[in-house]
């Protein structure tokens, strides 16, 4: 049986580490980086809408199918596993975006969302920040026209946040919620711990991967 207080003075290194969306191009490759670092001294979790192809499958401890929008699932993960690591690596990208915003938003914001309380919720049971790695996107920065664009020049990461694109739009909201969980969260609970979430995000231009099909 282990020692509640020895618990909550774990690393966030010694926990469990979860990958969402790792059927993707971006997570094909993290997984087997994550294998190798570790060398199964970490449990690695990965899940995605789809089971895993053979290959990755033999990079992980346990693997799920399902959706990140559904808040429950996504709990019942939290609960059944000790995750001091997120790589939250599962959206709807850009032109499928466009055709369906209404998913998008449920699946990029509110998909999310989920996975920001799991890191949440699991830094107050460790008594440790909980590292979340989150892959923005460029298509947050938006301009109105191709003389304003020209007119800017080169710009700083605080300009021209105004995405036209619903997946642009998702990504920045998701920024500003992590910017919320790690500095924020519950700001006026009687019960806040300063044990939150540790978020970590980067604008990618773009992924080509040689490895898989996007």
């Amino acid at each position: 049986m282990t020692d509640l207080k020895s618990q909550r003075m774990r690393t966030p290194e010694t926990g469990a580490i979860l990958v969402t969306g790792a059927g993707g191009e971006m997570g094909h490759t993290l997984l087997a980086m994550l294998a190798a670092v570790h060398h199964g001294s970490r449990e690695i979790i990965a899940m995605d809408l789809r089971d895993l192809p053979k290959e990755s499958a033999g990079h992980v401890a346990r693997s799920y199918s399902g959706d990140v929008s559904d808040s429950a699932f996504i709990e019942s993960i939290g609960l059944k596993h000790e995750v001091s690591e997120v790589w939250h690596l599962a959206a709807l990208l850009s032109t499928r975006g466009e055709k369906s915003p209404e998913l998008a938003l449920k699946v990029n914001v509110m998909g999310s969302a989920n996975l920001l309380k799991l890191a949440a919720d699991s830094a107050a049971r460790r008594g440790a920040r909980e590292k979340f790695m989150f892959p923005s996107t460029i298509a947050i920065y938006g301009v109105p026209t191709l003389e304003a664009k020209r007119a800017a020049g080169r710009i700083t990461e605080d300009q021209c946040l105004e995405p036209i694109t619903m997946y642009g739009v998702n990504k920045r909201a998701v920024e500003e919620m992590g910017r919320y969980y790690a500095r924020h969260y519950r700001l006026l609970a009687a019960d806040r711990q300063d044990c939150t979430v540790d978020f970590r995000s980067i604008r990618i231009p773009g992924i080509i991967s040689a490895d898989t099909v996007p």
